[in-house]
C-alpha cells in the first residue's frame, strides 16, 4: 500500500449509537453512503442521500456500525454505496444480519463510482428495482481515475516510482506516475480508451492542493481536452490529491446515448442547485455551499 493512513476519526455513527433512536417515521426507501473528506460529505448530502457516514479507505466502517445506521434511517428498503472495495465484503455482511429491512448493497468501489450513481438517482417514487437500476445505470461507462502522491517506493508497469511521486491509477490499477502532479494528471487522461469521446468530468480535488495549483491543472486539461466539460469541486480529501471521474458519452445507440445524455444533465443540475460556481477559462469551478 503506497499510503500513509491517519487514525481513525469520529463517524456520524457516534451519536447515533449515542441517542439510541431511530429518526422519525419510517420511509419506504432510505440511502447510506460512505464517504471521506467534509466537501465530498456535503456533496453527498445534496444528493438525496439520508446518512453520510465518515469512512473509507484509511477507516472501513464496521458491520456494527452499519446495523446501527440502518437502524437510524429507519426505511422498508435501504440501499448502501460503499464507495470502497475493501467494504463491500462488509457491506453484505451487514446487509445479510439486518432483518428490519431489505438492504441492497450496490457496489459502489470508489467515491467516484458513488457520487456518478447518486447522480442519476432522482426520483423517490420509484420501486426498489428501478432505484437499483437506477444506481447501477449511474456508473455505467464512467471512468475512475486517481491521482495521489506516494508514500514509498513502488513498481508500476515495470518501473520504479520514487517516494513523494505522483501516481495514476484507474480503478485500483496503478497506470503510471510522475514527479509533477500536472504532468501526472495530462498522462493519466491520455490513458483513457475513447477520451475523445468524453463529453463530462467531475474532479474532486485535495486539502494538499492550493488553489492556484488546481487552477492550473484545471486549465492545462480544458487547453488539451477541450472537448469534455469539468466540474470542478472541493472535496477536501486528506488521501487522494484528485478524484476524477469520466463520464461517456455514446452515440452509437440512441438508447445508451439517451442513458448518457441524462447522467450528464442530472450532473450539471447537481452543480447548479447545490454548489456556488464561477467560469475560469471555461472550466466549471465549484465550492460546496
Amino acid at each position: 500500500d503506497l499510503h500513509s493512513f491517519p487514525t481513525r476519526r469520529s463517524s456520524d455513527l457516534r451519536f447515533i449509537k449515542e441517542e439510541n433512536k431511530k429518526r422519525g417515521e419510517r420511509k419506504k426507501v432510505a440511502i447510506i453512503t460512505v464517504a471521506q473528506g467534509d466537501g465530498i460529505i456535503e456533496s453527498f448530502k445534496g444528493l438525496r442521500v439520508d446518512l453520510v457516514l465518515n469512512g473509507g479507505t484509511t477507516m472501513n466502517t464496521s458491520v456494527s456500525e452499519l446495523i446501527d445506521a440502518f437502524n437510524y434511517v429507519n426505511a422498508d428498503d435501504i440501499f448502501l454505496l460503499p464507495n470502497e472495495s475493501n467494504m463491500i465484503k462488509t457491506a453484505h455482511q451487514a446487509a445479510d444480519l439486518y432483518k428490519d429491512s431489505v438492504v441492497h448493497v450496490v457496489e459502489t468501489k470508489n467515491i467516484q463510482e458513488g457520487f456518478a450513481a447518486l447522480n442519476n438517482y432522482f426520483d423517490e417514487d420509484l420501486s426498489p428495482k428501478e432505484v437499483k437500476d437506477c444506481l447501477l445505470e449511474g456508473v455505467t461507462g464512467m471512468i475512475p481515475l486517481t491521482i495521489f502522491k506516494s508514500g514509498k517506493e513502488a513498481n508500476i508497469e515495470g518501473e520504479v516510482a520514487p517516494k513523494g511521486c505522483y501516481v495514476e491509477a484507474i480503478g485500483h490499477r496503478l497506470i503510471g506516475h510522475q514527479d509533477d502532479i500536472i504532468e501526472a494528471t495530462l498522462e493519466a487522461f491520455s490513458k483513457i480508451e475513447n477520451i475523445e469521446d468524453k463529453s463530462f468530468a467531475f474532479v474532486f480535488y485535495g486539502q494538499m492542493l492550493s488553489e492556484e495549483k488546481t487552477n492550473e491543472i484545471m486549465g492545462v486539461l480544458n487547453r488539451d481536452y477541450p472537448q469534455v466539460e469539468i466540474g470542478l469541486i472541493s472535496g477536501k480529501q486528506d488521501i487522494y490529491d484528485l478524484l476524477i471521474g469520466n463520464i461517456l458519452l455514446e452515440l452509437l445507440f440512441l438508447d445508451i446515448f439517451k442513458l448518457r445524455f441524462s447522467i450528464c444533465l442530472k450532473l450539471k443540475l447537481f452543480f447548479l442547485k447545490n454548489l456556488e460556481f464561477f467560469f475560469n477559462d471555461n472550466v466549471l469551478s465549484l465550492v460546496v455551499k
